[in-house]
Parts: structure tokens; C-alpha cells; sequence
């Protein structure tokens, strides 16, 4: 061993905050440790780093006996802050190795010696721990761990198989340093943090066999302080790039695709191991000696773990988003739930587009975060839009793990990126749980409108999407709407919005020329539209008593119903039984209605913004009678482009509203004529694709 770079073969590096009353016992049992490694011609350092001490610290390291080792050092910081604290004792220090320790903690007499020794034999690039973690004070277990390649280096992506006392080369720890995490701070976990990087950089993470620490368990710690205050996930580390992530994970993702995933030992399993190893209870008397707070009697088989981890889902579907998305950096991210076919999703589309046309250099990633059998109109995103999803490729993981993919993905592959959020349980939860990790991305939310339901008669709002303005309204850039309804309701109720909300009028070419519809409704065709999603929103239900009152008032009028059921929610038997009805099925366009052989368009909701399939209905001029709910009055102009009729009628009450306003479309074609020329007006100037560019170039780039 060079004595000028390294003076001693091995380095303790002692952590010292408001630790006095345990100090005596930690120096008593590394300067046991010291001696016993002595034995066999290894000096040990001992580096103490204390953080903010107090005079109690000074009075305990006082009555310490060091005499065990080579050379002691003392130094002060003043950073509140495990890794710093640790990295300012490894710089310090002059051994060949470093041992990281809290003052709080034993080690047994053999680990020195023990981790020196394999360490000698190993090549340069491995990191060991202590293979036992005997926890003791108020709480008592056994804790195993085992080399990392066991463990499948999956594992780590969202579980720490180790701890921090590791045992490694100085010249690697300077290199590789330990992160500043503070305790109070949003991430956690710099133990965690710095080993995740040295498996990124090739070292191999390992236990030393027959080794024990014996951890110090506490009503109230720096660790339990860190995980009330954090999100419980450790900054962003090069283990998470994808170059290391997928070199690195590998073999562990072979060993998981082929079924091949570790089992984990049972409580019973790792007690009689432990328990028939006469070193361990030797090792273990040595330390309850020292403090007698370490008490195996109190362990049982019920209170042995591992870190053996099965549920491997997380890293593995990492994995499959770094091979998916490799070499690919995202300007923009949308937070789906999923794509189906709906007004909300020819929304995105239709914004995609202009942003692609106002600055086509953007990348754009869509992100689904919860189950659907199949996604739908995935063939209508342009062409340089990528999409992944999540859900399926961590095989429907629960809540957590779906957004710490989500976090990792946006921190790796859309760094600084614009986020998007829908309406979904996903986007709101993953915003509400990182919002705080994502300070340097703007934050666009798509809003709608609100769900609606009735009890007793009473109207009442769902709060879903309101709930989420009222909690994230002051982090969110921009609040983006199909309609100016909902956003009067939010400036209303949140003034501190003000500013955020733009109206977004959704683009809609109208599908006929106003010259077209004179000669169309010169004469009737007997033939009323309906098209939309057949599921609760829309109140499918009203049909069948409306197509019985069609057939009273207006015998031989078909009601042609277009669209499907969403999830199979849906019961159409009393529907599918009326005479006049005939149920059409999925329908991808407008363009795909007999539109041009139809009398006019009735709609009916319980709540909505802007319905794009009413922008169709009307651009193909028909009158259209609809409820005067959301921002249907909007685009539905009373006595101009159609016939608005009360939402807050009883169902009897609404069924004959809708015949009356039947009645009047049928009795005049005169009425007809100029509600389709006004209806395809008003979408050649309110919806026009140039009016809605414009829209987006203001709202989203800053541009007049």
C-alpha cells in the first residue's frame, strides 16, 4: 500500500448529528472491529464528520477511548444533510477503502477485517455490505441482504436492496459522490441515490458473507423525518439513463422475460440460517455485551425479510419504455388515460396538429396511465407523434408504480417538457403526487366540462375536475377549454385563476355549402339523426320514450341512432324494441351519417362542453335541437342555428320540450333553410381551422 495517497487500508467514516448518548457504544464497537482487523495487519482510520454539533457531542467524543486506530480525525460542517456530511469525511480521509457509519449504529468485531479482505480478493469495482441487518431498539427484525445480481438489477428501479454502509475504494467514492438530499427536502434517500449510480457505472453491489450492522431503531430519526416531508423517491441518478439503465438491467430483464425471478427466502428460511450459524449468535453476543438493547429473543421467524424482490414490474417496464424510446427527446407530454374515440380526444388531435404547424420541430409523447382492452384512433395522430403505455407495459401495476414511471419517463426522456393534462384519476394523481418535482416544466390542463348527476331531484356537480383547478389552479400555466361556459363557472368560484384560462373553439370544415341546404329541405326526409357515445353522459335512456312519442306526433319518422356502447355500460333492449328506431352502430366520420337525407340533429347530454360531434352536425347544416347545458349554447344560438331546450325539465317534461322543438323544425322548411345556412356560418367564422391555429399560436406559444 502507498503510504503518501493512502496511509491506511481502511477508513471509517463516522456521521455524527444529534447522536451524544449513543456515541461511547458506536466508538466502543468500530474500535473493536479496529482490533480485530489489527490483528491481521489492517489499520483503520476513523474520520468523524460532525454536523451542527452540540456540546453534548463534545463531552461524548471526550470519554471515547480511540486507541484502536491508526489515526483519528475531527471535523465540523454544517450542512443538515446525510450525503454531504458523508462525502465531507470522505475527502478527508487517507484509507484505501471508506466505510460509511452513523453514530448511532454497531458493526460486528469481524466486518473491518472481513470486507477488507474480500475486497482485496474482488476486482477494483465492487461495493460491499454487511450481509445481516440485525435492527434492534423499538423494533426488532432480521433483515438479509443479497448481491444485487440475485436480487435482479430491475429491482432497483423502485427498491433499494442495500444500505448505506457500504464498503467501497476512496478513489471510487471521490469520483462517484454521495448526493445532497436534504432531510426536509422533496427527494429522499441518498444511500439509495449514490448505489443506483455505482451500478450505473459498472460497480458490482455485494454482501460481505458472515458480517453484521447492527441498526438503531428510534421513535423519531433523520429517516423517519425524510420520509413525512419527501416524495419517498431519490433524485435523479445515471442509473436511470437509458444507455446505463438498459446495459446494466440486461441479463436481469432476460432472467425476468424468461420467468426466471428470484424467490424470496420465507421468515422461517432465513431464522434457522441465521439462528444455526454459531458465528452470528457469537457475533451478536459480542455486540448485546457492548449495548444490551441488541436482544435476538425478540426476533421471530415472522420478522425476517430479505431484500429479495418478485414484483419486478417496475424496472421491467422501464425497460421496455428505455428500448421504446431510446435516443427520443419530447418537447411536449400529454397525460392520457387512454385514446378512444370521442370529442375529447379529436380535441387533442386537432391541437397536435396546429402546434405541429406552428413549430414542427416539436416532439410530442402521449402517455396512457390506465386500462383499456384496445385504444382507438391511434392511426389519426400525425405521423411524428409517439405514444407509450404505460399501464401495459408495467402489466397494470398499482397507482404508485404507474406514476414513478411516469415521473422517470418525463425526467429522462422530456426533461424541461410542456405537460398536458386530461381529465383522468391518472394525470390528476400523478400532478398531485410530483407536482413538486415538476416546478420547471409548464403545466397545461385540458378542461371540458363537469359530470352532473341528480339526487332527488336536486342538481349537483361532480367536483372531479373542478377539485383539481381548485388544488393545482396556482402551479398551472395555462387552463385550456373547448368552451367559454366552464371557464366563467371557474373565474366565478377561483379568482386566482385569472389570466390562466383560454378558449380553445374546436376546428370544424363544414360539410356542405349554405347553397346546398335550400334545395335539401325543400321537402322532408322523415329521418332524425342522433350520434354520440352510447353511456350515461349522453342519457341514452331518453331515446326510447322519445322515439314512442316521434311515433305518436310524427308517424313513419325514423330516429337513427349512431354510436356504441362504452364498456358494454349500457342495457338497449327497450331501445332496440322501438318500431322506428333503427340503431346504426360505431361510426368513425360524420361524413359516414346519411346527413344529406336527414330533417335535423337532436342531442342529449347531462353534461358537456362543446360536443365536436355537434360542430359536425352543424358544418353539415342541420338544425339542431339540443340541451341548454354547458357550452352548448354556444354553438346551439336559440331560434338561430337551432332549438335550445330546458335541461332542468323533468324527463316527461323534456321529452315533450324535444317534441315541441321537432314539431317546429318539421312545420316549416323555411326554418329549416335558415337555421342550416346560419349553423354552417357560424362554423366557417367560430370554428374555422384559421381561427382555431390562431387560437393555439396565442394560448400555447405566446403569439398575438
Amino acid at each position: 500500500m502507498s503510504q503518501s495517497a493512502e496511509k491506511f487500508h481502511v477508513s471509517l467514516i463516522l456521521s455524527v448529528h444529534d447522536d451524544a448518548k449513543y456515541l461511547a457504544r458506536t466508538i466502543w464497537s468500530f474500535s473493536e472491529a479496529a482490533a480485530y482487523a489489527h490483528r491481521y495487519g489492517v489499520t483503520t482510520e476513523l474520520v468523524i464528520v460532525q454536523d451542527n454539533p452540540t456540546a453534548s457531542i463534545k463531552a461524548a467524543l471526550s470519554a471515547c477511548d480511540f486507541g484502536s486506530f491508526a489515526n483519528v480525525i475531527t471535523i465540523i460542517v454544517s450542512v443538515g444533510s446525510l450525503g454531504p456530511c458523508r462525502q465531507a469525511g470522505i475527502d478527508a480521509a487517507s484509507g484505501k477503502y471508506v466505510a460509511l457509519s452513523d453514530a448511532d449504529d454497531l458493526i460486528s468485531y469481524n466486518s473491518i477485517w472481513d470486507m477488507y479482505r474480500l475486497a482485496e480478493e474482488l476486482s477494483e469495482k465492487h461495493v460491499l455490505f454487511p450481509e445481516w441487518l440485525v435492527a434492534f431498539g423499538s423494533k426488532h427484525y432480521l433483515y438479509r441482504m443479497f448481491p444485487l445480481f440475485e436480487v435482479n438489477e430491475l429491482a432497483l428501479f423502485d427498491h433499494h436492496p442495500f444500505i448505506s454502509r457500504s464498503f467501497l475504494r476512496r478513489e471510487h467514492a471521490l469520483q462517484i459522490r454521495l448526493a445532497d438530499v436534504p432531510h426536509n427536502g422533496l427527494y429522499a434517500y441518498e444511500d439509495w441515490h449514490h448505489n443506483s449510480n455505482l451500478a450505473a457505472h459498472g460497480f458490482t453491489l455485494m454482501p460481505c458473507p458472515n458480517t453484521v450492522f447492527f441498526y438503531r431503531k428510534k421513535g423519531v430519526s433523520m429517516l423517519s423525518s425524510v420520509n413525512s416531508s419527501s416524495m419517498k423517491t431519490i433524485p435523479y441518478s445515471d442509473f436511470f439513463k437509458p444507455e446505463n439503465y438498459l446495459k446494466v438491467c440486461a441479463d436481469g430483464r432476460q432472467s425476468y422475460t424468461v420467468g426466471s425471478t428470484p424467490r424470496a427466502p420465507s421468515g422461517l428460511e432465513l431464522h434457522d440460517r441465521f439462528f444455526s450459524n454459531r458465528l452470528m449468535i457469537e457475533l451478536c453476543s459480542a455486540a448485546n455485551f457492548i449495548d444490551p438493547s441488541v436482544n435476538l429473543r425478540y426476533i421471530s421467524p415472522a420478522d425476517c425479510f430479505s431484500n429479495l424482490k418478485e414484483d419486478l414490474r417496475a424496472g421491467a417496464a422501464y425497460y421496455r419504455i428505455c428500448e421504446t424510446l431510446q435516443g427520443k427527446i419530447f418537447t411536449d407530454v400529454f397525460l392520457l388515460p387512454y385514446f378512444m374515440i370521442g370529442g375529447a380526444e379529436k380535441v387533442i388531435i386537432d391541437t397536435l396538429e396546429a402546434m405541429l404547424k406552428i413549430d414542427p420541430a416539436r416532439k410530442v409523447l402521449l402517455l396512457f396511465g390506465m386500462h383499456t382492452p384496445e385504444h382507438k384512433w391511434l392511426d389519426r395522430l400525425p405521423a411524428s407523434v409517439t405514444y407509450c403505455d404505460i399501464n401495459r407495459f408495467s402489466d397494470q401495476a398499482n397507482d404508485e408504480t404507474i406514476d414513478l414511471l411516469t415521473l422517470r419517463t418525463i425526467q429522462t426522456f422530456a426533461p424541461g417538457a410542456r405537460i398536458f393534462i386530461k381529465s383522468s384519476s391518472y394525470g390528476y394523481r400523478f400532478y398531485d403526487r410530483y407536482r413538486k418535482l415538476l416546478s420547471g416544466h409548464e403545466a397545461v390542463m385540458l378542461r371540458f366540462c363537469d359530470g352532473a348527476f341528480e339526487l332527488d331531484g336536486a342538481p349537483f356537480t361532480v367536483g372531479f375536475d373542478f377539485g383539481f383547478v381548485a388544488e393545482h389552479g396556482d402551479a398551472l400555466t395555462v387552463i385550456l377549454s373547448d368552451n367559454q361556459h366552464v371557464i366563467n363557472l371557474d373565474q366565478a368560484r377561483l379568482p386566482f385563476i385569472a389570466g390562466k384560462t383560454k378558449v380553445l373553439y374546436s376546428p370544424s370544415k363544414p360539410l356542405a355549402e349554405a347553397s346546398e341546404v335550400e334545395g335539401r329541405y325543400s321537402t322532408l326526409h322523415n329521418r332524425i339523426l342522433w350520434a354520440s357515445r352510447l353511456d350515461y353522459q349522453k342519457r341514452p335512456e331518453l331515446l326510447a320514450p322519445l322515439a314512442r312519442a316521434i311515433k305518436e306526433r310524427f308517424p313513419g319518422t325514423i330516429l337513427e341512432v349512431w354510436g356504441t356502447r362504452v364498456l358494454n355500460a349500457m342495457d338497449l333492449t327497450e331501445l332496440e324494441q322501438q318500431e322506428n328506431v333503427v340503431l346504426r352502430g360505431e361510426f368513425s366520420s360524420f361524413e359516414d351519417l346519411p346527413y344529406r337525407q336527414s330533417d335535423m340533429f337532436i342531442y342529449t347530454t347531462r353534461f358537456d362542453g362543446i360536443p365536436t360531434v355537434l360542430l359536425s352536425a352543424l358544418g353539415a347544416g342541420l338544425p339542431v335541437i339540443a340541451p341548454s347545458i354547458g357550452g352548448i349554447p354556444e354553438i346551439v344560438l336559440h331560434e338561430k342555428t337551432g332549438l335550445v331546450v330546458d335541461a332542468s325539465l323533468s324527463d316527461a317534461d323534456l321529452i315533450e320540450a324535444y317534441i315541441d322543438a321537432i314539431t317546429r323544425l318539421k312545420d316549416s322548411a323555411d326554418t329549416r333553410k335558415k337555421m342550416g345556412a346560419a349553423a354552417i356560418e357560424l362554423i366557417q367564422k367560430q370554428h374555422s381551422p384559421a381561427h382555431h391555429l390562431e387560437s393555439v399560436r396565442s394560448a400555447l406559444f405566446g403569439e398575438k
